[in-house]
This record gives structure tokens, sequence and C-alpha cells, in this order.
């Protein structure tokens, strides 16, 4: 297959049957939660945030550097239809979790509060932006001198 653009990353994890992601540390990868949300059963390691995006289903976690418990995972998935079609349905939602609009709401309960506080910088950009002024870059300076 060789190294595929950006936009057939869809594509291919749709004509999948599975996705390992064999990692010895990993961070939160985006290509993990790209697998869940197009119902791809998913093998990766215990290591960071794949151990916290997978852990309510719609995969088999195995620890990091163990070739043989992958192998093993691979071959329980591939081997089992049923396995298969259950971790399918459980990927999108686990992936519907880590959506950044979901997320930005969440977020957005904690800024109000924030936003109207006059003396401080996140009031003063808050109250440029919403009255669309002009000269916001001015008052976003002048705001350098007020805390968080």
């Amino acid at each position: 297959m060789g190294i595929q653009p950006r936009t057939n990353v869809a594509e291919i994890l749709n004509r999948s049957r599975l996705f390992l992601l064999s990692s010895i540390s990993e961070g939160m990868r985006k290509v993990l939660l790209e697998a869940l949300a197009c119902g791809t059963p998913v093998v990766c390691t215990n290591v960071g945030g794949c151990r916290d995006v997978v852990k309510n289903g719609g995969k088999l976690v195995v620890p990091s550097k163990n070739s043989e418990g992958s192998a093993n995972a691979m071959d329980r998935v591939l081997s089992n239809p049923q396995l298969r079609r259950q971790f399918s349905m459980q990927g999108p939602q686990i992936a519907i979790a880590y959506d950044w609009r979901l997320i930005a709401r969440k977020v957005e309960k904690y800024i109000p509060p924030l936003s109207y506080e006059p003396n401080t910088l996140v009031g003063r950009r808050f109250q440029a932006e919403e009255r669309g002024r002009k000269d916001a870059k001015e008052v976003f300076a002048k705001c350098a001198s007020y805390t968080v």
C-alpha cells in the first residue's frame, strides 16, 4: 500500500478488518480515534492515551513489547466475526466522546465566568471580540498588564 495521503485515511480504515497500534510509549493518537470512529476493531498496546481511549470496549489491549501477545490478539479478533462485529459497534460510541465539539462545550462551562470579569485579559479580549471592535489588537495590548 505504501505511503498514503491523509485524505485516504477514512477509506483505508473502513476497508480494514483490524487496526493494530503497537507502541512502546504513546500520548493521544488521533489515528486510534479515527479507527474507532470508522468502526474498525482495534488491537493496541497498554500504554499512555491508548489505554485511556479504549478502556470501554471496541478493542483488545496487549502489553507493549509483546509481539506474540499482539499476534494472538489479532488472530482472536480476525477469527471471531461476532467479536469483530461487537468491536465495530462499540468503536464509534467511544470515539464520539472525544469529538472536539463536545469537549469545547464542556470547556465553555468554565470560560464564561472569566470572560465577563472586566479586569482580566480574557475578559477584555472577550468584550473586544463581542463588540466587533476594529481596534481589538490595541485593547489586547493594553490588557497585557492585567492578570487572568
